[in-house]
């Protein structure tokens, strides 16, 4: 009989178990609808006339209109830095250099702003201080899981099922910005105006604190270009790398 109770607590102890765990994920999966919801509500609002665009919407929209699967393709283009995310982090943390990083388009001007959302001034306390931002044939370190970036994709999906395309395009369209690793630079680095689309640069990592969270970009004090058509340089790995990376390596 006491086995027969132990057997009992044991399976009882495994249902709670799931039952916290399920609780967990549907509070998870409550807060992305939620997030999801008014990330929707806000670019809906955005791109009907019933409120103005931010400039940091108006310069990031494509002209292209992406569907759901024409995101997913683009999005496989994207190259990772490291073989995982959790590398990445460890990486960025430690400020590693990474190199022909290509760069796509001409980069777009932002106007900076603080947390309550003032417009930042330049060192003569007159001009607003600008920024260009660059996007790269690179995925992102921290983007790929951030509420928001994921919202948008949600969002997206959700729209497009229920037919507007448009909407959905916007948001697909967020969702890659999102997932894009990017760099900026002030608009009077001494490299502005010579960074152009296709070619690769280098730099080191860095987090910072972003709009949407810790984001991992390149630290503009280190960016530098990398001569024309330069050749990508092969990663020296072990045969026990080569073996990780595609999943032979026997189990311990």
């Amino acid at each position: 009989m006491p086995s027969n109770k132990k057997a009992t607590h044991g399976l009882l102890f495994i249902v709670a178990l799931r039952q916290i765990q399920q609780a967990e994920c549907n509070t998870k999966l409550k807060a992305m609808t939620q997030v999801a919801q008014k990330v929707r509500k806000d670019l809906k609002k955005s791109t009907t006339g019933r409120g103005a665009k931010s400039a940091e919407l108006s310069a990031r929209e494509s002209k292209r209109q992406w569907t759901l699967e024409q995101a997913r393709k683009q999005f496989s283009t994207l190259k990772p830095f490291f073989d995982t995310e959790e590398e990445g982090w460890k990486q960025a943390g430690r400020g590693a250099r990474v190199e022909y990083i290509t760069v796509t388009g001409d980069g777009n001007v932002m106007t900076v702003e603080d947390a309550e959302g003032a417009t930042v001034k330049s060192y003569d306390g007159e001009s607003d201080f600008q920024k260009r931002i660059f996007n790269t044939d690179h995925r992102s370190i921290s983007g790929v899981r951030n509420p928001i970036t994921k919202a948008h994709l949600h969002a997206g999906i959700e729209a497009e099922q229920d037919g507007d395309t448009q909407l959905a395009s916007n948001h697909f369209n967020e969702w890659l910005n999102g997932c894009t690793f990017s760099f900026s630079l002030p608009t009077n680095h001494k490299l502005e105006g010579k960074i152009q689309n296709g070619d690769q640069v280098k730099g080191n990592l860095e987090i910072i604190e972003g709009k949407r969270g810790k984001l991992v970009t390149l630290r503009n004090s280190t960016i530098a270009v990398h001569p024309a058509h330069a050749p990508a340089q092969a990663k020296d790995m072990s045969v026990d790398e080569l073996l990780i990376m595609f999943r032979m390596k026997d189990e311990d």
